[in-house]
């Protein structure tokens, strides 16, 4: 019975825990990409349309977990953080709570929002911090971006070749008018 337990978690539970995904320090385990997978096949059913699109899903998920990693890291980069608050307040939208609510519905939504992603309570949560660090991040370079860029007005000449192209330089230089030489 032991040698064949043994073999049971080598083969079947072993493999489950394996880092299968590293964006520098963060760890993704087989049994995470699974659950990432069935969250998002939950969700989308684009995934469950055809075979074709099921075979699409690894990579989505992949691409995803390494966007959000990369995300955390960015963001703690650029000196943003998200705090406990700021999770609580993702899970306060995502459950259309009021800020003020009770502890006990707060807590409650929360083990909802976990059981039905199918996710570990860690794995929710990162999922959550990586989605306020995104838009933090967003709103960050948002802030940086003028709210203005100056404007130039530009007219063009449209020619056919490099010598009609001169032609129409000489006679601006010489002082024709621009749309006299447009025309011609």
């Amino acid at each position: 019975v032991g040698f064949i337990a043994f073999g049971w978690y080598q083969t079947q539970i072993k493999p489950l825990n394996k880092t299968v995904l590293r964006v520098e320090d963060i760890k993704f385990s087989l049994s995470h990409v699974e659950r990432r997978m069935q969250l998002e096949s939950d969700a989308n059913p684009f995934y469950t349309s055809s075979v074709d699109n099921l075979r699409l899903l690894p990579d989505i998920v992949l691409s995803q977990l390494t966007s959000e990693a990369a995300i955390l890291k960015g963001g703690i980069e650029l000196n943003l953080t998200v705090d406990d608050e700021d999770v609580a307040g993702a899970v306060r939208v995502r459950g259309n709570l009021a800020p003020e609510v009770e502890a006990t519905v707060f807590a409650d939504e929360f083990r909802r929002q976990v059981d039905e992603s199918g996710l570990k309570r860690s794995e929710y949560e990162q999922m959550l911090r990586a989605s306020v660090m995104e838009q933090k991040a967003r709103e960050y370079f948002q802030f940086l971006a003028p709210q203005e860029e100056p404007q130039v007005r530009a007219t063009i000449i449209s020619v056919n070749d490099a010598a009609e192209a001169d032609r129409a330089l000489e006679l601006l230089a010489a002082g024709e008018d621009f749309t006299t030489v447009a025309v011609k």
